[in-house]
């Protein structure tokens, strides 16, 4: 069970109404229930929910952007019962996610632990930028939620990309502050039985 939250949702469902695919950012410390936001969020307006990961880091075998790649492609055949695919690259992998997205169904796509996942290739926020302006942003069904806990990474390579102006629909960062929605702070929140 699912408690709390009912103004996010609610502005995240709004976003359907748009008739125009949606890029939404999520940000703030660990364990505060980004990610379960959109996961409800998902479960109660979407058709299609597909999570992607970031690998977190490890001081004993650093992570790879190859290593972040495979994970990205390893989630993709998963989620799309397809063989996993060899991607050499962010645009490739963008790729293959933009031909598994179905405009007939309501789509929500997770990009979490964005800074893990593209931390390790300068050119990722490039590439993501790309990939929204070339192939995402043609879906009229679908959002696009780019999330994580290092905030400052996102903030200046994503949110702070000059490529990326005026493209984000909703920062949730902004809804802790109640300038969106006039909800209160984005706190942790439970899930279960009150």
């Amino acid at each position: 069970m699912f408690i709390g939250r009912k103004d996010y949702l609610d502005d995240l469902e709004s976003l359907w109404r748009k008739r125009t695919s949606s890029i939404v950012a999520c940000r703030g410390r660990r364990r505060i229930g980004k990610s379960t936001l959109f996961r409800e969020f998902a479960k109660r307006a979407a058709d299609v929910y597909m999570e992607f990961e970031g690998l977190a880091p490890n001081p004993k075998h650093p992570v790879t952007n190859e290593d972040q790649l495979a994970e990205f492609a390893a989630t993709l055949a998963r989620l799309t019962a397809s063989p996993v695919l060899s991607l050499p690259n962010w645009k490739d992998a963008f790729f293959w996610l933009d031909r598994a997205i179905d405009d007939s169904k309501k789509t929500v796509v997770l990009l979490d632990e964005i800074s893990w996942m593209g931390g390790c290739d300068p050119n990722f926020p490039a590439v993501l930028r790309n990939a929204w302006e070339t192939w995402f942003h043609r879906h009229e069904r679908l959002i696009v939620v780019v999330c994580g806990s290092v905030s400052a990474w996102i903030k200046r390579n994503i949110l702070g990309n000059t490529g990326f102006a005026g493209r984000f629909s909703r920062d949730a960062r902004r809804w802790s502050r109640g300038a969106r929605t006039g909800s209160p702070p984005f706190r942790p929140f439970r899930t279960g039985t009150p």
